[in-house]
Formats: C-alpha cells, structure tokens, sequence
C-alpha cells in the first residue's frame, strides 16, 4: 500500500491523463496525493505543451478532477524539473513518483537519481493542440459526417434511377436520417462543455459565488469561464468598496448627529438646566423673563430636534409630496448662504413609489449641498420635469465644475450613483462649464 504518490503537473494532455491514473491509484491505495508544477528557469525545459502561468491557473482545477476521497494538496516549486521532484521525493518522503514528461534526459536523469519508483507515461509522438476552437471541432464533425455520407454514396450498391422509384427514395431517406443523427450526436458531445458551464453558471450561489472551473479543452469555453471570472472578481471588489463606503459614510453621519446634539442641542439643555434651577432657587415671586427665557431656550432645542429630524427623514416628504419637498429644500439651502436657487416643477409628473421620490430627493439635496460647499457657485437651478417617457431631474449651478481627476474618496458622488442605481434610474455628471447632474428615471 502506497502512503504518498506525487505526480508531475504541466497542463499537457500525457499530464492529465498521468493525474487520472494517478487519482485513480490514490483512491485504491488510501494514499495522499500531491501535485508538483515546477517552473523550469529557461523556456526550453518546460514540459510537453506547458505553459506555466497557464498551468498554474488551472492547478485549483486540476486538485478538484481527483476523486473526492483522495486526500490531495498542491506545490509549486521553481527550478530545473529533474532536480526539483528528486528533491520533493526526498524531503516528502514519496513512495511513486508518476511523470508525464517527453524529453528523454528528463526521464534518464528522474529514474536515475529518484529516491522511490518512477512511473513514466509514454511520450505523445502526434502533437496535439493544447487548446481546441469549438469552430474547428465543429467543422471537423460536419467534416467527418459529410465524408461519410459521400464514402457510402460511392461504394454502397446503390443506383439512383432517372425515373425514381419508391424503394431508391426510402433506401436514401434511411441514409439521410441516419447521417442527421451522427451529425446530431457529434454536436452534442462538441457543445457538452457549454452546457456544462451554462449548469455551473446556473448553480452560482450570489452569497457566495466561488470562481469557475477553466475547461482547457476549447478555448470558447475557457474565454467564457475566465471572462465571467474576472467579472465576478470585479464585483466582488465593487461590493467591498461599496460596503466600505456605506460604513464610512454611516460613522460619519453618526459623527456629525452625535457632535450636532452634543454642541447645540446639549449646551440649550444645560443653560436651561441651569436657569431652572436658579428659578427654583429664587425666593418669593419668579421673574417672568426668567421663565421667557427658559422657553425660548426650550424651544431652541425643540427646533434643533426638529432640524436632525430633516436631516434624517424629510418630514414635507411624506406630508407634502416630491415637488413641495424639493421646493422648501431649496428655500431652507439658499437663505442662510445668500445663493439664489431657482426651480422649475413641471406640472402632471407621473406618480413615483415613496423610495424612488426619497432617492430623487437626496440626489437633488447632495447635488445642492456640493455646488455651495465646493464649486463656489452663485446660481443654482433645479429642475424636475419630463423626459424620454420617465422624470429627468437636473441640478446645475455656474460653479467652477468639477476637476479633471476625481479624488478616490469622492463619496458624495459614489453615494449619488449608488442610490440612482437602487431604483434603475441613471446618473450623468458633466462638469465643463459650471456642474449639470441629470438623474433620469424610467417610465
């Protein structure tokens, strides 16, 4: 009973069929498995059709072709290949060593200095193409199908009379359905790796999406897997900086409300702390502009309430409907900085669903909020009116636009495009003379 067999991987077709043979042993023998790539340092020492990025990549793919009750492990080591696996198979202690290798030295200099049993799998002498174009497998099946039919047409005992007869017509009818399914088999097994990935696909887990399984034996197929691998990846990392915004923009909301009751509402509540108690302190009658100050201390703080409350949840909002909020928005932005906001509501929009005027809302709030922060600008005009059969809103301002390069930490903008994309609608930002954002939402 083998305890430890190591096979030689370089994405060769000898190599996979040396892992089969060596999967299978495993599992029969309840020994460990080890797969070895070793990267030569000069090209010509690569293996039979190696490619060592490529065969790399695909060592995930190959571990998982083993049976499942083989316990496997993978190494990727860097040298001359003879020197490399002699000196695993001394350091691991590995009882056969199964290569799948064509030069000659390689297989003398292996069997030569291994410290345990060599098993070598024939050299391929017909070379074989790593990679097959699906149309190239499809052609040569509607290749070999159409020889066929013309190699029975000519040596079969076949006569096509002038005048056709019945039996010549079922005779030809027979060959021709016979030909049709050929043809219909050999199609099924060239497009089984599509179907394979169309179930893999089909199966994706969005909590958990894991990557791909490479099909090296049709380049369609492996451009398709690694093409949709590469889009996962790029979610994945879009998923993570989104969340990390999410989380930035969330404390610093927090920051802002703590701070806000901390510096306003806090202080109103102390000095009203402390009148109330000198009013309590008083002897005799209570002075009535004590008492007036105490109110208006205590309605301070109730409209420092009032204004967090906005800020969280428009109240004219819900009360009031999109077009009043977006106006007394613009009233309540532009008084205290002294910029003239104008707006243009057209009448008759169609309804919208309380989320999509809530994000429609806060762009337009963002939108305002940066050009009087940021862009210096002096004007500001919002519009909200028809377009294209949805609501288009835009926000422009006579600003100095926005800079060629964007910073990475442009939240504002990334939290526009995200809850534009909440609810399908689509954000545009121009920035050549003054700022134009144009949220359009589908009818």
């Amino acid at each position: 009973m083998c305890g430890h067999i190591c096979v030689a991987w370089d994405d060769s077709p000898p190599a996979r069929w040396a892992l089969a043979f060596a999967g299978r042993l495993a599992r029969a023998t309840a020994a460990r498995l080890t797969i070895v790539h070793v990267e030569p340092p000069t090209e010509h020492e690569l293996f039979e059709f190696g490619s060592a990025g490529r065969a790399r990549r695909l060592l995930p793919a190959a571990a998982a072709s083993v049976p499942r009750t083989v316990d496997v492990s993978v190494r990727v080591l860097s040298g001359r290949p003879a020197e490399q696996l002699v000196a695993f198979a001394q350091a691991e202690g590995v009882d056969v060593l199964v290569v799948a290798t064509r030069p000659a030295r390689l297989r003398r200099e292996l069997v030569a200095a291994a410290p345990c049993p060599v098993m070598l799998v024939p050299p391929i002498v017909i070379a074989v193409p790593r990679d097959r174009s699906l149309l190239w497998q499809l052609f040569v099946a509607e290749a070999l199908v159409m020889v066929g039919a013309l190699l029975v047409l000519v040596f079969a005992p076949i006569r096509v009379s002038t005048n056709v007869v019945v039996t010549e017509v079922l005779i030809l009818s027979a060959g021709l359905a016979i030909m049709l399914v050929v043809h219909l088999l050999v199609l099924h097994r060239t497009l089984a790796p599509l179907r394979r990935l169309t179930h893999v696909v089909g199966t994706v887990d969005a909590r958990d999406p894991g990557r791909l399984p490479v099909d090296a034996r049709t380049v369609e197929v492996n451009a398709l897997a690694e093409a949709f691998n590469g889009l996962l990846d790029r979610l994945d990392e879009e998923q993570l900086r989104s969340a990390r915004r999410a989380l930035v923009a969330q404390e610093d909301e927090r920051l802002r409300i703590a701070r806000e009751m901390h510096d306003q509402i806090g202080q109103s509540l102390t000095a009203l702390t402390i009148q109330a108690e000198r009013g309590a302190e008083t002897e005799g009658p209570i002075d009535p502009g004590l008492l007036e100050r105490i109110a208006q201390t205590a309605l301070q703080s109730l409209e420092d309430v009032r204004r967090i409350g906005r800020e969280l949840r428009p109240e004219a909002l819900d009360d009031l409907g999109l077009g009043n909020a977006l106006i007394a928005l613009c009233r309540r932005l532009g008084t205290p900085t002294g910029v003239r906001i104008t707006h243009t509501l057209e009448p008759g929009l169609p309804e919208l669903g309380s989320d999509v005027e809530l994000v429609v809302y806060r762009i337009a709030q963002e939108a305002i909020t940066n050009a009087l922060r940021h862009a210096g600008a002096t004007t500001i005009d919002v519009r909200l009116q028809r377009a294209a059969g949805g609501v288009e809103l835009t926000v422009a301002d006579d600003g100095r636009g926005l800079p060629t390069t964007l910073p990475d930490d442009t939240a504002g903008i990334s939290g526009m495009r995200e809850r534009a994309a909440l609810v399908g609608a689509t954000l545009h930002i121009s920035g050549d003379d003054g700022t134009v954002v144009r949220l359009r939402l589908p009818g």
